[in-house]
């Protein structure tokens, strides 16, 4: 909301089950898309008293019909809420007022253009209370409410991603055996014809003469 600082100070001067009443209005309200502002909360004796001087004492036209403590703004029991677009109050849109009213009915308040015919930014929680209760000194009692309204968010359907293929593991590196030079081959040589008489008749001595 643009206005929520100014209304978060502004719900803080009203009796303190009135704001929580408030903050729950507002909360349903930015649910259903509506920015407002929370224009007149809690008003002294003598702002009051200015507010029924206008259009009576002072310039300007009639905004209350009561002055002194005789208003519930004064026991921090109502509030003057406006929609806005942007930091533009809209003064003359009857369906946004009808939205707000309707949230505002649902939470147990009374709203003064029903009440009156006029006066739609009025909205007064009074738990069957009148004006003399208020100055004698009674408060609202604390009686929780479970209206709120909740966001209702669909959820995303969440495709499944395809399953990645495992790496294939490496195969372990085979060590490299250590070669040597190779070992040449001696290729025996062929004996000549000379060498193989000489050996037969070596051969012969030995079995002659018993020899090794």
């Amino acid at each position: 909301m643009y206005y929520s600082v100014r209304n978060r100070k502004a719900v803080e001067t009203l009796d303190p089950v009135m704001q929580g009443r408030v903050n729950l209005l507002l909360h349903n309200l930015e649910i259903v898309g509506e920015d407002v502002l929370v224009y007149s909360a809690k008003r002294t004796p003598n702002e009051q008293d200015d507010l029924w001087g206008r259009g009576r004492e002072t310039e300007g036209r009639i905004v209350t019909h009561v002055n002194d403590s005789n208003s519930f703004h004064v026991h921090g029991v109502a509030v003057d809420i406006v929609p806005v677009d942007g930091y533009t109050l809209i003064w003359d849109d009857n369906e946004r007022w009808e939205t707000i009213a309707r949230e505002a009915i649902q939470l147990g308040f009374e709203w003064g253009f029903q009440m009156w015919g006029f006066d739609k930014a009025h909205f007064q929680l009074r738990q069957g209370l009148t004006i003399r209760d208020f100055k004698k000194g009674e408060r609202l009692k604390d009686d929780p409410i479970n209206y709120i309204r909740y966001v209702k968010k669909e959820v995303p359907v969440v495709k499944p991603k395809p399953a990645k293929p495992k790496p294939a593991k490496p195969k372990p590196k085979r060590q490299a055996e250590k070669v040597g030079r190779p070992r040449k081959l001696h290729k025996p040589k062929k004996k000549t014809r000379k060498q193989a008489v000489a050996k037969r008749k070596k051969k012969r001595i030995r079995k002659l003469f018993f020899l090794p």
